[in-house]
């Protein structure tokens, strides 16, 4: 046996390269080849070190005799031929289409019944069933493009080597993919009631209810928060297919971040889009020398240093994470 520091180690490589194999499989069939894997690599470290220590290297040549860990899943999907998007992204393809589609179909039933109900306008069945059209053909175009461009690009996949040390590390309990399909079903629904129902931003100040948004000015730029929001969109569909920190991915995550940083910069210093008397309603709460009352009256200010901060924040824990991933790597 080799010594605990590198068992460990060995174990993590072993551990990375059948999470890669079976990340994009079904349940039914994950858990069995990931057993079957399990114990070739157990049965050839049996046979050829019974009696005697093995090193990483060791473990890493076996892992190549067993082959390319990406090929090695095309082999077991029986999907990768259905359509045009490469292996293995075609079964994250399918989760995130069926993510994005149903959340898209709950935002616009959530604004339909919102208008209806609560801004009480007439009940039209032809206009619903054009606004899900439009948000559905939209939505769908827009991940196919996302998973078009991510394939031909590559990303996370060698097709010639094989880097173990950067293989994708398997997440705890599917915490990342909850996370990213909670992130993407909230920021479809907020986009979808922002376009079609913005009245339902109200607050209600000193028995008297107030828009946040300034209506008019939401219609006429609707571009800058759709642009946000795929932008946001983008990122997690990244995140569900790749879940390393290699340079490429990192750059993707930062270029986004600026991206998003950009736009909500032109659309907040450009436009009044928070409406002025609910910002008035609030200076009212407050006196004038108060820290509370500077806040409100640079509201959207205040709001757009906080999107910043936050994309600083994140941009800060990609460099992080691509730096701890580099360190271990050599």
């Amino acid at each position: 046996m080799i010594a605990n520091k590198e068992n460990k180690k060995a174990e993590d490589i072993i551990e990375r390269y059948i999470y890669t194999v079976t990340k994009s499989m079904p349940g039914k069939i994950k858990e069995d080849v990931s057993n079957e894997i399990r114990t070739l690599i157990d049965d050839i470290i049996k046979e050829r070190f019974l009696n005697s220590e093995y090193k990483i290297n060791d473990i890493k040549n076996i892992l190549m005799e067993i082959g390319n860990p990406y090929e090695l899943a095309y082999k077991y999907d029986t999907d990768y031929n259905k359509c045009l998007i490469g292996y293995p992204y075609y079964i994250y393809y399918k989760l995130v289409l069926k993510i994005v589609l149903s959340s898209t179909l709950l935002g616009i039933a959530a604004s339909s019944i919102i208008n209806i109900f609560i801004n009480n306008e007439a009940f039209n069945l032809i206009n619903i069933a054009s606004d899900i059209f439009t948000a559905l053909l939209l939505a769908f175009s827009f991940i196919t493009l996302i998973f078009v461009f991510i394939s031909n690009k590559n990303i996370d996949i060698s097709s010639f080597a094989i880097d173990f040390d950067n293989l994708p590390k398997p997440p705890n309990k599917k915490i990342t993919l909850y996370n990213s399909i909670i992130t993407i079903s909230a920021a479809i629904i907020f986009l979808s009631i922002l376009f079609l129902s913005p009245n339902i931003f109200s607050l209600k100040i000193n028995n008297e209810y107030f828009t946040f948004f300034n209506i008019d000015i939401i219609k006429d730029t609707i571009l800058f928060p759709i642009v946000f929001i795929l932008m946001l969109i983008s990122r997690e569909i990244i995140k569900i297919s790749s879940n390393t920190y290699n340079k490429k991915i990192s750059a993707f995550f930062i270029g986004i971040n600026i991206i998003s940083a950009i736009t909500s910069s032109l659309w907040l210093l450009s436009y009044n889009v928070i409406n002025i008397n609910f910002i008035n309603a609030l200076k009212k709460l407050e006196s004038e020398n108060s820290l509370a009352f500077n806040i409100f009256n640079n509201f959207q200010l205040f709001c757009l240093i906080c999107i910043l901060f936050a994309l600083l924040l994140d941009s800060i824990y990609v460099l992080l994470k691509l730096k701890n991933k580099l360190i271990y790597k050599g």
